[in-house]
């Protein structure tokens, strides 16, 4: 068996060779035109990644120019993961709104596009690609118990490959892969989904309850009646028989924990990952391959003239070195001679200063010689002066001697004459105090005898005091007496009112009876009775209560009398004391006025 598939392999492979070398002798060298219709220039692609991730997507890629020869695309891409909708809390969220646009170049790694040689390890059947693009998206993608919600501009590079897989008749398809990388400048964000309490009528709708929560109808705590029938009043155009069907539910609401603003996210962030199918009209093998050898040799010749320009430009730049040295060697040696000279002159220079110099060591040992002898001059002035001041110390010395004993007599006589002075004051100071007792002596006998007198004075003030006090309390005693016997004759005066009206209404009523057993005879003469009777009650009332209000008066008129009695009191009280004081006074400077005379005359 295995022999038989060899053999059947065998065949069919030299048959292909056969066949391909006879169609390639069957075919005449055909000129390929340097231009390519609309419909070559256009491809449409779809990545299989991102439909594994439910994200469905198309992108369309247009060369920019249609010469064989362009390598350089510009395209757009879509891509579009809606929202899921159901009754279910998703645990993971993937919502992507992408639109992209970019542009490539192209090329190939057979031929080297300088030269135009063959590589010796080229992978002719794949196309490179390089590019840039540009993007905006809007995705909410949550992965965990947090998720992100927002919006970003993006841009990047992107590298990748396309290779040939299909061939139709007159259209291709063709695998592409590659990735994307770029920044991006976004704003989302941060969201948890949290249950709560929801309340819902018979028919399963969320009734909105904003008076107890800000959350349209959603908050954390359960419902009572009390709600209910204040929510029923509010929405008077709700169904009405709802109120006993209302219920709390769960109800799940997502809501944000944190949000943050437009940035740059500091790192690259991975943009697509492309496993793509790309449809073309002309299939990715006969693009991007042909070599333009009129551009390149134009190339190469203006690189030849640049590179000769370049080494033009070096012959010159060495030429100016080398004259550049050659004018320093000159001026090189034109300083070395001009230091020659120089050292000559500074030789002769060197000889002056040398006999200066000697001519200055003979005046310095002249000037040495006379300082020497000034030096000597000098000393022997100087030891004439230290004879002639030690005379001069030793007769200063007993001048300050005798000084000295003369001081010690006239400070022996200043200690008598103190003495002197001390032993006749501490005599005057005797005296002074035997005086001074005498007059205390005197003092204190005239200060008893004012005390007596003032003693005297306050026992007078005192009894007065009394006196007038038992006149206040006398007037007091017979205030409120007459206050009693007022009291008296209003309660009395009362009394006899209500006596009186007493009195009145007993006899209104025998009257009132007397009437009633005439009744038969006028009905109206006993409502005129009766009218009477109470006209008399409302009078003997209102001189009852006219009699109150004068003693009330009466009572007030005697409290002010009372009142006035007692100011009257204490003002007398305080005059006493005035007197009192004022006679204290005058006592006081009186005496003082005695012993100032008493001293003054001592």
């Amino acid at each position: 068996m295995k022999r038989y598939l060899l053999t059947i392999v065998v065949m069919l492979a030299v048959f292909g060779v056969s066949a391909q070398t006879a169609a390639t002798r069957g075919k005449k060298k055909v000129e390929e035109p340097d231009t390519m219709p609309f419909k070559d220039r256009l491809s449409f692609r779809t990545n299989a990644v991102d439909w594994a991730l439910s994200t469905a997507n198309i992108g369309a890629e247009f060369d920019i120019s249609n010469s064989v020869y362009n390598r350089y695309t510009v395209g757009a891409v879509l891509k579009y993961n809606p929202k899921s909708k159901g009754t279910l809390v998703p645990k993971y969220v993937y919502d992507l709104f992408e639109a992209k646009v970019e542009a490539r170049k192209y090329w190939r790694t057979d031929k080297n596009p300088r030269t135009g040689k063959q590589n010796p390890h080229s992978r002719y059947w794949r196309a490179y690609y390089a590019g840039v693009w540009f993007d905006y998206m809007d995705i909410n993608l949550k992965l965990s118990q947090t998720g992100r919600k927002g919006k970003a501009y993006g841009i990047g590079g992107e590298f990748g490959y396309n290779i040939p897989m299909y061939a139709f008749k007159k259209s291709s398809l063709d695998v592409e892969f590659g990735v994307s990388l770029g920044l991006e400048y976004a704003k989302y964000d941060v969201y948890k989904y949290s249950k709560f309490k929801a309340i819902t009528n018979k028919d399963g709708e969320y009734i909105p309850y904003s008076n107890f929560d800000n959350l349209g109808g959603i908050h954390n705590v359960d419902y009572t009646q009390e709600m209910v029938d204040q929510y029923m009043k509010q929405h008077p155009d709700a169904k009405r028989g709802t109120e006993d069907m209302l219920r709390d539910e769960d109800f799940v609401m997502e809501h944000n924990i944190k949000s943050k603003a437009w940035h740059i996210i500091p790192f690259p962030v991975p943009q697509d990952l492309k496993l793509a199918f790309v449809y073309r009209f002309r299939s990715i093998s006969q693009k991007y391959k042909r070599l333009d050898f009129k551009r390149i040799e134009a190339l190469q010749t203006a690189r030849a003239k640049y590179t000769q320009v370049q080494a033009e430009k070096k012959r010159e730049s060495q030429q100016r070195k080398v004259d550049k040295k050659k004018r320093m060697l000159f001026v090189r040696d034109s300083i070395s001679r001009a230091k020659i000279e120089k050292e000559k002159q500074m030789n002769l220079v060197k000889d002056s200063l040398r006999q200066v110099k000697l001519q200055k060591a003979e005046e310095a040992r002249a000037e040495a010689e006379a300082r020497a002898k000034e030096k000597a001059i000098q000393a022997q002035a100087d030891k004439e002066e230290a004879i002639y001041r030690a005379n001069e110390k030793e007769r200063i010395k007993e001048v300050r001697q005798q000084e000295a004993a003369q001081k010690e007599m006239e400070k022996q006589k200043k200690v008598d004459m103190k003495k002197q002075e001390a032993a006749d004051k501490r005599k005057r100071k005797e005296e002074e105090a035997a005086e001074r007792a005498k007059v205390k002596a005197e003092f204190d006998e005239f200060k008893k005898k004012e005390q007596a007198e003032l003693d005297a004075l306050r026992k007078a003030n005192q009894a007065e005091d009394e006196k007038n006090k038992a006149a206040i309390k006398a007037t007091e005693d017979q205030a409120k007496a007459k206050a009693k016997e007022k009291e008296a004759e209003a309660k009395a005066t009362k009394k006899a009112a209500e006596q009186e009206l007493a009195d009145k209404t007993k006899a209104a009523k025998a009257k009132a009876k007397e009437e009633a057993a005439e009744a038969a005879k006028s009905e109206a003469a006993n409502k005129a009775a009766k009218a009477k009777a109470e006209n008399n009650s409302k009078k003997a009332k209102e001189d009852a209560k006219k009699a109150e209000a004068e003693a009330k008066a009466k009572a007030k008129a005697e409290a002010e009398a009372k009142k006035k009695a007692e100011a009257e009191a204490k003002k007398a009280e305080a005059a006493a004391k005035k007197a009192e004081a004022e006679a204290k006074k005058k006592a006081e400077a009186e005496a003082k006025a005695k012993a100032k005379a008493e001293k003054s005359k001592k």
